[in-house]
């Protein structure tokens, strides 16, 4: 009797150790396949990773080559030209003091305005305008019915037909505005006095100059 539970006993023994490898067997299994699906998970992390990398070192490109541009844009801003070209046609005929009589039916005129403004801070701009004025086919000083040339002042070099086709300076001026915050200015240069109110809006130009019951004639100060 003591002999078959011995046995039995014996038998239990190694029986345990089996069941218990036995009953581990499913969880070590199912443990290498969650960590192989959270390795899985972590490599495509990575890979997301990388690839929102890309894309935000592809923006800050973006962002930087923008920020230059901003510069170049600014600084485009800052300077504007415009200006406008026109063609008359005169006709006159009249009687001078020694009893001749003048006329020319066809009196072709050409004149091309380039006008520049730069705001140089917030403060301060500046504007100028380039001119020309001649008469077709002239590229000499005019003369009148005595035979003589009579030189253009200089008020008049670009607002009366010249003796060339070349580019005048008809205004360069600088505004310097709210000195010291107040309300105070400073303007130096080659001033607008011409073409003032009425004229500015019989051409269709700015009304910054003069208006012409005080002014309309160039002047530097």
């Amino acid at each position: 009797m003591v002999k078959k539970f011995s046995i039995f006993a014996l038998a239990g023994l190694i029986a345990i150790p089996a069941m218990a490898m036995a009953s581990a067997g499913p969880n070590v299994t199912d443990l290498e396949r969650k960590i192989e699906e959270l390795s899985k998970q972590l490599d495509e992390l990575k890979a997301g990773l990388a690839a929102q990398k890309e894309v935000s070192d592809a923006l800050s490109n973006s962002v930087d080559d923008l920020d230059e541009r901003s510069d170049d844009w600014d600084l485009a801003a800052r300077i504007k030209f415009f200006g406008d070209f026109r063609s008359r046609l005169d006709y006159y005929s009249a009687d001078t003091i020694f009893g001749r009589s003048l006329e020319n039916d066809q009196l072709w005129t050409n004149r091309f305005r380039l006008n520049m403004r730069v705001n140089a801070s917030e403060n301060v701009e500046f504007k100028g305008r380039l001119a020309m004025y001649k008469t077709w086919g002239n590229q000499s000083a005019f003369d009148d019915d005595s035979g003589m040339m009579w030189p253009v002042f200089d008020g008049n070099v670009t607002r009366t037909p010249a003796e060339s086709s070349a580019l005048y300076v008809d205004r360069a001026y600088v505004n310097w505005n709210n000195i010291a915050g107040q309300p105070m200015w400073l303007s130096i240069g080659r001033r607008p006095t011409t073409d003032g109110f009425p004229a500015a809006e019989r051409m269709g130009v700015d009304g910054d100059a003069t208006p012409m019951a005080f002014m309309d004639w160039p002047f530097d100060g």
